[in-house]
């Protein structure tokens, strides 16, 4: 499974680690975390926690 870690996501998203941490807080952002060094997001639950913020398309 691909999966994004902490850093990536701060390069990814052009956003600093706080912002990342807060995204997790107040925004529910997926992360997985085995010890305070070890966190990552699923490429899966994070396409999935982007598409929640999406507005649907009106035809």
């Amino acid at each position: 499974m691909e999966r994004y870690t902490m850093d990536e996501l701060t390069e990814r998203y052009n956003v600093s680690t706080r912002t990342i941490y807060n995204w997790i807080k107040e925004k529910g952002l997926p992360i997985t975390q085995i010890t305070p060094q070890q966190r990552w997001v699923y490429k899966e639950d994070l396409e999935e926690w982007e598409n929640s913020f999406r507005e649907p398309v009106r035809g």
